[in-house]
């Protein structure tokens, strides 16, 4: 029983830090949603939805569940060779951006087939195209590194 109360005490922080973490993210969601609702007509808060159903069908494929196998082999290197944890980084970035470029390539040749008439609004999107394949790398080595404190902090900014 006293081997159960110390691992929580220790885990409790990790966890507190993840759990600000997620819910922040889903708050600035959230808070974006409101004020672009609010801001805008209904058809082209329709659009926007639109566009960003997009968006979060491209952060499903796009990841391609290199973040968890960056938690896993930075957690494995921590313990075995720590001078590993850099290149697993470069490497899966290598990975990841090939991949989005290819990707954001398709959308810009194919938009108006794929996406429709609003085609010419995903160019607005690029950026996050961009950055959230690389936030979950980022989540996936600071998870392995056990550093919940500071993925929550970047996560806040």
């Amino acid at each position: 029983m006293e081997y159960g109360i110390e691992t929580a005490k220790r885990l409790l922080p990790d966890f507190i830090w993840r759990a600000l973490q997620m819910a922040s993210k889903q708050l600035v969601t959230f808070s974006i949603l409101f004020i672009t609702a609010k801001l805008t007509t209904p058809e082209k808060f329709g659009i926007y939805n639109y566009l960003i159903a997009y968006t979060f069908l491209f952060a499903l494929i796009a990841d391609f569940g290199i973040s968890r196998a960056i938690t896993k082999f930075t957690a494995e290197y921590k313990v075995k060779d720590e001078t590993k944890i850099n290149s697993i980084l470069f490497n899966s970035g290598i990975i990841l951006i090939s991949i989005t470029l290819l990707i954001i390539g398709i959308i810009l040749v194919f938009g108006e087939l794929i996406i429709g008439n609003h085609h010419d609004m995903i160019v607005y999107l690029i950026p996050v195209f961009i950055f959230l394949p690389l936030s979950s790398l980022y989540d996936g080595m600071y998870s392995g590194l056990s550093k919940f404190k500071k993925l929550s902090h970047i996560s806040i900014i």
